[in-house]
């Protein structure tokens, strides 16, 4: 529980709650904000629809549409130990964050994307199973990254939250056996050390 007072002349204040470790600990946040007499309560998390969300952000970014002295709760239910990190921002330094933080997260998945496919595409003109091995190492990490950080579940199945809980691991999973696969096959490792080849394959 914690008293905030927001400013005078604010439109509207914003917590934003960014949770690390991704989606797979913050399986639901209840928010409670508590003036005078009235009570109004919104909840986000993993466990939920994405698409309920006030803003079309991984984050959780849940409005704080009061002003004056008020009362605000956070309960936080999670699978594991989590961190909560929360702060008030007026609504246009959170546009602005919001933009600088989609450019660059724009930026890192389309080259990984870029990466991914064009690999691919080697792949498929060349039949070498060393660029088909890397293309999918790289674009699984891409998918580790997006479920990681949330975008996964903002993007690809917003209205299925129950993915979340299995999404992590299982790429997680996938993506370093790819990278064994490939570096096995790169480096020639059936060739050169027999024993290690083992170990990676």
């Amino acid at each position: 529980m914690a008293t905030a007072m927001l400013p005078s002349g604010f439109i509207a204040a914003w917590m934003s709650a960014l949770c690390p470790g991704g989606y797979g600990y913050a399986i639901r946040v209840d928010l409670y904000v508590c003036q005078a007499n009235d009570c109004r309560h919104q909840a986000a998390g993993d466990s939920l629809p994405f698409q309920p969300r006030a803003f079309d952000y991984p984050d959780l970014i849940l409005p704080l549409q009061a002003q004056g002295e008020v009362d605000v709760y956070i309960r936080l239910r999670s699978q594991g130990t989590s961190q909560l990190p929360a702060w008030l921002i007026s609504d246009a330094q959170l546009r602005h964050d919001l933009l600088s933080h989609n450019l660059l997260r724009g930026g890192f998945m389309g080259a990984l994307l870029v990466m991914g496919l064009y690999n691919l595409f080697i792949a498929l003109t060349t039949r070498d199973r060393s660029y088909l091995l890397y293309s999918g190492f790289v674009l699984s990490f891409l998918l580790l990254h997006m479920s990681y950080e949330g975008s996964a579940f903002q993007l690809l199945w917003p209205s299925l939250p129950q993915l979340n809980q299995y999404a992590l691991p299982m790429l997680f999973g996938m993506n370093q056996l790819l990278l064994c696969l490939f570096v096995a096959r790169f480096l020639r490792l059936s060739h050169h050390s027999p024993i290690m080849h083992r170990g990676f394959s």
